[in-house]
């Protein structure tokens, strides 16, 4: 899927993030285009999620943005900087265009409110102030029972409801843009795949473009149809989805697709990175319009 320059939602150019005087991202450059769905694969501490706190404006205090820029294209091609924006405007633009699901929905839900408490201020501050609106919303998630549901506080229902709670309270505002970070890591795998199903649907519904994070392969092989791999803080390949998981061209990308091991043949020893691809992979420098041909 070649997207057109006109078609640009997000690009991030040459961004580098550090932490004291340890470089956690280094001059890191992609793009995300409209209606497209974008995979950040890569071990646990690679700057996946860091990488989505700078774009959403979340990052701790402490942290030192190097150098770089990161632009936000609305509909009608006005080009944002993200990266320069003040608190108020950071505020306005999540409140409008750019939405997060977040790694953990436990930690995410306030556990002394209810979710329909929780779901309604996220309506209100969109500016929609309808009693049947959070109803709505929670039945477009495929929540059943959703009036019980709005009831409830985030421990009275399960890991897979609360997520779908937590879609919904990202998708009330009706953003452009949702970043979906590790949405599905504390699932079984019958919910995580409905809830990949229910990502895939709600992009097309809504014509969103969504950054997917994950260190699960096969979840990034079945919602995205782009794929960017990350190795500590470093762009290592980016390809589309069949291209780069049918021919991987570095050497990591080879190693995370092996780690995952065979359902049908047992293995003396289960693969590991250090196992198949001991030293790092140099970074590429990446476009920031298409995808590597």
């Amino acid at each position: 899927m070649v997207q057109q320059q006109a078609d640009k939602i997000l690009e991030v150019k040459d961004l580098s993030l550090a932490f004291g005087e340890a470089t956690v991202l280094h001059q890191l450059s992609f793009s995300l285009h409209q209606q497209e769905i974008l995979g950040i694969v890569g071990e646990s501490g690679s700057g996946k999620s860091l990488t989505s706190l700078s774009i959403m404006g979340l990052l701790a205090s402490n942290a030192i943005v190097e150098s770089g820029e990161i632009t936000y294209y609305k509909n009608t091609g006005e080009a944002v900087p993200i990266h320069s924006l003040s608190p108020p405007q950071l505020n306005a633009l999540r409140r409008s265009e750019l939405s997060m699901i977040f790694q953990e929905p436990m930690t995410a839900l306030n556990p002394v409110y209810t979710c329909g408490f929780q779901l309604r201020e996220v309506l209100k501050l969109a500016g929609d102030h309808s009693a049947e609106s959070a109803v709505e919303w929670l039945k477009k998630v495929e929540l059943k029972d959703p009036e019980r549901i709005l009831k409830s506080y985030p421990h009275q229902i399960s890991g897979g409801q609360k997520q779908r709670v937590m879609i919904a309270m990202a998708m009330a505002a009706q953003p452009k843009l949702l970043i979906a970070d590790e949405p599905t890591t504390a699932l079984d795998a019958h919910v995580r795949r409905s809830i990949l199903d229910l990502n895939k649907r709600l992009s097309k519904a809504h014509g969103l473009a969504v950054l997917f994070i994950s260190h699960d392969m096969d979840a990034v092989r079945y919602i995205a149809d782009r794929i960017l791999v990350m190795q500590k803080g470093l762009l290592v390949e980016q390809a589309e989805t069949n291209q780069l998981l049918n021919n991987p061209q570095k050497a990591y990308t080879k190693g995370l697709i092996a780690c995952k091991p065979p359902l049908r043949q047992s293995l003396h020893r289960l693969p590991t990175l250090d196992h198949l691809d001991p030293t790092p992979s140099p970074p590429i420098k990446a476009s920031t319009t298409d995808a590597e041909p």
